[in-house]
């Protein structure tokens, strides 16, 4: 009984994990010219803007900010037209970082 009430509640704090995990979302391939669509979710900061920091590998490394709006139920997304440049990388709010080559 006791191994029961164990498991369930184990399996509780696990779907509240899930349930507020940070997503960002950018496309698999880009390339330079591409006008993308950058999404974030993160159902704890419905309502609330977010900032994805964005950095450009070019001769320098140029970095720049876009802001999300996220919805009621903590989605939003942002269009991004990507530059010149060998590579980029994308930053969000509690997610790993996505690395694209151009």
């Amino acid at each position: 009984m006791v191994q029961r009430f164990a498991l369930g509640v184990l399996g509780l704090l696990f779907t509240t994990a899930l349930a507020s995990a940070q997503t960002l979302t950018v496309p698999a391939t880009i390339n330079v010219g591409d006008d993308i669509n950058i999404e974030y979710q993160d159902a704890s900061q419905a309502g609330q803007t977010i900032i994805v920091r964005i950095a450009v590998a070019t001769p320098e490394l140029v970095e720049t900010e876009v802001i999300i709006h996220l919805d009621q139920n903590g989605r939003g997304s942002v269009g991004w037209t990507v530059p010149e440049g060998w590579g980029v990388t994308f930053n969000a709010p509690g997610c790993r970082q996505v690395s694209r080559a151009l």
